[in-house]
């Protein structure tokens, strides 16, 4: 299959196109006539997204307009006597995305699958906390449980789609962070943005290719790395450099083929080989670890410890993250007073609690804790991005 679309393209391209109902007659006429002539299978339509990324409302009935017009052209070729042509969407995992720009009851009648972008559920584009970008499950302590595969792919089967008609989405690439000091670095740590190495071969800031991941752990110094029992995947960290990575691992991958298998759902899809180990030089693992994994699990029915040996994929026990490495501090040490104001607002006078705040009441001091990630600014008195203070990144 081909797949058209996709982040570079914007939707611009298709908001143009489907705009226009001659437009998507040539538009089906067209991939008709180039699955002809090349011999390919189907197509997969990656829309991203119609109203979103300037994209607006309308383009969420356009797009099954789309959708439908490709699928009767299909038919119509198949009742020819013509083999049977496959027609698919690569469709977001964000619900705010989907409602917006996705009728999933009606896309449901128009395509044979779904490929979920089961990734980019956190990144540095936020200005957040770090986070796990390809989260398997949810962290018990987040607000909200929507950001992981498992919500995503449920709410999708809860708005009509067969789970045997859902292929789940695997990145070979990770989400970068800058820690924002090197005492706070797991799962919710404060970050300034999108870390600071810049891989040879992505090119793009806030990510780095499993292919450029791997020679950083094997050749470079510095780099902890962790295993998220709770959300099934790894991410690693540098305290020097400050580097925060979430990513995609061979057993984290394997571990998803697995629930694919429990849950009944069609399949997987990856995004993207090329940010793989494509030739099998740069982990160590041989050609597309992430991938093969996968393969092992559900085609030859290896269970997860042969998987683990086989890749040896190193594991520390999860970092508890509501522990950090500040040393305890009463502030009632620093001599604080509710002073000027009995009712004020107050920074912590305990060094590196930059994301607490003091409330005065009548005199009565209360610890507040700043949302997550964010720390508190004493010219504004509110809580903001880490970078808009200078309160101190090391303990030296």
């Amino acid at each position: 299959m081909i797949s058209i679309g996709g982040w570079a393209v914007g939707s611009l391209p298709f908001h143009m196109m489907a705009s226009d109902q001659n437009k998507i007659l040539h538009f089906t006429r067209s991939v008709g006539g180039f699955l002809n002539k090349y011999g390919f299978d189907g197509v997969d339509i990656n829309w991203c997204y119609p109203g979103s990324l300037g994209s607006p409302y309308t383009d969420r009935l356009k797009y099954i307009e789309l959708m439908s017009a490709l699928y009767i052209n299909f038919w119509a070729n198949e009742a020819m006597g013509n083999e049977k042509r496959i027609l698919s969407a690569t469709v977001p995992a964000g619900r705010w995305i989907i409602d917006r720009g996705f009728d999933i009851e009606a896309l449901r009648n128009w395509v044979d699958f779904i490929n979920i972008m089961a990734y980019d559920y956190h990144g540095s584009w936020e200005y957040s906390p770090t986070g796990i970008h390809n989260a398997l499950n949810p962290r018990t302590k987040d607000p909200a449980q929507e950001f992981n595969a498992k919500w995503t792919v449920e709410y999708y089967i809860k708005n009509g789609f067969d789970p045997v008609n859902i292929n789940l989405g695997i990145p070979l690439y990770g989400r970068t962070f800058h820690l924002a000091n090197d005492f706070q670095f797991g799962v919710g740590a404060p970050s300034t943005g999108a870390g600071p190495k810049f891989g040879p071969y992505s090119r793009a800031s806030g990510m780095l290719g499993f292919n450029e991941i791997c020679p950083m752990l094997l050749e470079e110094t510095g780099y902890t790395l962790i295993w998220h029992e709770e959300h099934q995947v790894p991410y690693f960290y540098n305290r020097q450099t400050g580097e925060w990575v979430s990513f995609e691992c061979p057993i984290s991958s394997a571990r998803k083929a697995l629930y694919v298998e429990e849950r009944g759902l069609g399949g997987l899809m990856f995004f993207s080989i090329d940010s793989g180990d494509f030739d099998g030089s740069f982990c160590n693992f041989g050609i597309q670890p992430i991938v093969v994994s996968t393969i092992i699990i559900s085609y030859y029915n290896k269970s997860m410890a042969f998987i683990e040996h086989l890749y040896n994929f190193t594991r520390h026990s999860s970092y508890d993250e509501t522990d950090d490495l500040r040393p305890p501090c009463d502030f009632s040490d620093h001599g604080f007073t509710c002073s000027p104001d009995p009712n004020g607002i107050y920074p912590h006078p305990c060094p590196y609690q930059c994301d607490k705040w003091i409330h005065c009441s009548h005199n009565i001091p209360y610890i507040k804790d700043c949302p997550l990630g964010q720390y508190f600014i004493n010219e504004t008195r509110r809580c903001d991005w880490p970078w808009l203070t200078q309160c101190p990144r090391s303990f030296t």
